[in-house]
């Protein structure tokens, strides 16, 4: 077993622990009769909770993209890059086509981007400043990714 095997399974266990925690939250919320009613220290677990499976279930979908499938050959990052590059208008067309204003700012949350840095002032503007952004960090597989899981009828 390598390293990113080591680290896929690790995050896995963790993922269950957090969701198991998140799922026992719930619960306690609704005993005390919902959000309203909650103690505030509660909803802020919660969340606190719910923001960490994202960043796991992110960085997990970052592991598995660099794991080949078994019997398949090693790829660089340069190469798979070179392999198929992204088209970035048409990745950030597709962006500004299929997630309207609220869930391009829901997008910017998953990936840990803060919307209201990103230039721009209508919704092809931010996908454009987005897209960019994700390219300057080399995080566009992410970018791709999560689109992905949240439009997976579309052909990213």
């Amino acid at each position: 077993m390598n390293e990113s095997t080591d680290s896929i399974e690790s995050i896995q266990n963790l993922l269950q622990i957090y969701r198991r925690n998140l799922q026992q939250l719930e619960k306690q919320i609704a005993l005390h009769g919902g959000e309203m009613s909650t103690p505030l220290h509660l909803l802020n677990q919660r969340d606190e909770v719910r923001t960490e499976i994202g960043r796991l279930e992110a960085r997990l979908r970052e592991l598995e993209m660099r794991v080949p499938p078994v019997g398949s050959s090693i790829v660089s990052p340069a190469q798979a890059q070179s392999a198929k590059p992204i088209d970035l208008p048409r990745l950030r067309n597709l962006i500004a086509t299929h997630f309207n204003d609220s869930e391009l700012r829901d997008l910017c949350f998953d990936l840990h981007v803060e919307f209201e840095n990103l230039g721009g002032a209508g919704k092809g503007d931010k996908a454009r400043e987005l897209t960019a952004y994700m390219d300057r960090h080399e995080r566009i597989a992410e970018l791709v990714t999560t689109c992905s899981r949240l439009r997976p009828y579309v052909a990213w």
